[in-house]
Formats: C-alpha cells, sequence, structure tokens
C-alpha cells in the first residue's frame, strides 16, 4: 500500500508581500494621521527637517504639489491663477487673478487661503481682512459670499490679490494668449462661464 506523499509546508506557505518605496511612504503618512489630529502642523515639522538637509527639493514639492491638485501657477514670488467664481468687489469667472507673496497685511486686502471643508477636505478660498491679527493669527477675515467672519493661522495664507485683469479685456487677451497650455485655459474657460452664469451671478459690463 503506497502513503500519500506529504505536501511541502514550507513550498505552500505564502510568499511575503513586497513592500515597496510608495507603501512606505504611505505607511509614515498614515502614523502622522494617527498621532496628530493637527495634521497641518506635523506636515510643516516633517517640512522643515527635509529643508535642512534639501531646502530646494522641499521647495520644489510644495510648487509641485498645489500646481497638481488646485491647479494653481506658482511661481517664485507669487502665483498667477484663472477665477472660477464671482467674489463682489474682486473677481469674476475668467479673470486673470495675481497674487503676491505676502509681507505685510492691511485691513481691506484681499488673500488667498487654504481652508478646511465641513467634508474634512482643504479649498481654497479668497477672503477680505477685517483686522490685522498678531503672533500665529494673520488676520481676521471675512467671506465675501456667506459673509461669515472668523480668523487665518499665517501658514493658512497662500498669497495676496495685487492685480485682477477683467477677462477679454485687451490686457488680459495680451497676456492671455502667453500661457503655453492655451487649449487646457480655453476649455477651463469655457466650463467656468458655463457653470458660472446664473441669475444670481451679476454680469460685468464689458
Amino acid at each position: 500500500m503506497s502513503s500519500t506523499p506529504q505536501s511541502d509546508n514550507s513550498s505552500q506557505a505564502a510568499s511575503p508581500p513586497i513592500i515597496t518605496k510608495k507603501d512606505k511612504i504611505a505607511a509614515v503618512a498614515d502614523e502622522i494621521i494617527s498621532h496628530d489630529k493637527n495634521v497641518g502642523k506635523s506636515l510643516i515639522e516633517v517640512l522643515k527637517r527635509i529643508a535642512a538637509s534639501d531646502r530646494s527639493r522641499g521647495h520644489w514639492t510644495c510648487k509641485k504639489y498645489l500646481q497638481d491638485d488646485y491647479r494653481l501657477l506658482i511661481a517664485d514670488s507669487g502665483h498667477v491663477g484663472i477665477s472660477d467664481t464671482y467674489i463682489p468687489n474682486l473677481m469674476y469667472p475668467g479673470d486673470i487673478v495675481v497674487h503676491t507673496v505676502v509681507d505685510m497685511l492691511r485691513t481691506g486686502h484681499y488673500i488667498q487661503v487654504l481652508q478646511m471643508t465641513d467634508v474634512k477636505d482643504l479649498a481654497v478660498e479668497h477672503v477680505k481682512v477685517t483686522k490685522v491679527g498678531i503672533i500665529d493669527v494673520a488676520a481676521n477675515v471675512e467671506d465675501p459670499l456667506s459673509v461669515s467672519a472668523y480668523s487665518i493661522p499665517t501658514h493658512n495664507v497662500i498669497g495676496k490679490v495685487v492685480k485682477v485683469i477683467t477677462a477679454f479685456s485687451q490686457e488680459w487677451e495680451n497676456d492671455f494668449y502667453e500661457f503655453k497650455h492655451r487649449s487646457w485655459l480655453l476649455k477651463a474657460l469655457k466650463k467656468i462661464w458655463t457653470f458660472t452664469r446664473t441669475p444670481a451671478t451679476p454680469t460685468r459690463g464689458r
């Protein structure tokens, strides 16, 4: 009577999972989130440590993130963007908005800020400075659309609005066609005007 050969447990054992560099980075991100509810401050500390040994790479990464995820065209001394909303006394959809780095804020300035939404997602918004803050608070601000008031910490401020170029004006035409990705911008503008031209949105005289 022949015996049934015993199975080789070692060959049947599952191979250990391959841990990639992306997995390791994801694990670090999960650890940061689990240790600190205020992830923003933790990430700032991480960036400071990276900057100590490789400042240029940290700078480049932040610019790349804002450009890819928020469609912000970041330059070394500020950034330029296409407005996708109507904000009273400031901009209409399609306007070119020029921002500079924040050096000194004054009452009445419009600034661009990162805000946490109700669904715990980051959003980029424009708000009006109502009072200049002190220490770690950049300013008390007001949302031009909802008229709600709140304070903004310094590290949430992306830039200060220094110029708005009216859409389809001569200056706009001259500047707009200097953009390399005109086809993308034209599609974005068409989408913006399609979804934001509502009866509640005032029409600017052209």
